[in-house]
């Protein structure tokens, strides 16, 4: 086997390892991927992309039967899924996938100067409090210091 079909099947056998929503499913459909990737080296130069794994292909899939089926139980053949896995693969969405990234980054970005925001109100809010902890105190002992100066004087009141 060449380079390339031996890295798309390692790929797949690693990605199928790691798979925790249907199992089962992504075992099958990585054995037929592989099997596909061994007959045909442009598919396994697809199945290679970085942007592609077989956890995307699977909720690909899932998403297709949700469609196929109407969001209503039921059962879709062997055939059709193999057909939406190849699919998913020969989809050109790099594009998409560079463009969901760029959204995900700006939002973490967003979601980092949000927190920084509200922990340099935080550091405002408590620098507030010590200053008007500070003024209590200073408050208090000019008090102490008047009742001081009138000790000489008595209030019946």
């Amino acid at each position: 086997m060449s380079e390339v079909i031996d890295t798309a099947v390692k790929k797949l056998t690693d990605e199928k390892d790691h798979i925790t929503e249907n199992p089962n499913t992504a075992r099958l459909i990585a054995e037929y991927l592989t099997e596909q990737c061994k007959k045909d080296e442009s598919f396994a130069t697809k199945v290679n992309q970085g942007h592609k794994t077989l956890e995307k292909c699977n909720s690909y899939i899932t998403q297709k039967a949700k469609d196929y089926l109407h969001s209503k139980d039921g059962a879709v053949d062997s055939e059709t899924v193999f057909a939406w896995a190849v699919g998913y693969y020969n989809l050109d969405d790099a594009a998409i996938e560079a463009e969901k990234k760029r959204k995900q980054e700006e939002a973490d970005k967003r979601a980092a100067e949000a927190r920084a925001q509200a922990e340099e109100r935080r550091k405002k809010a408590k620098a507030e409090k010590k200053k008007t902890d500070a003024e209590k105190k200073v408050e208090k002992a000019a008090q102490k210091e008047a009742k001081k100066q009138d000790a000489g004087q008595i209030s019946f009141f």
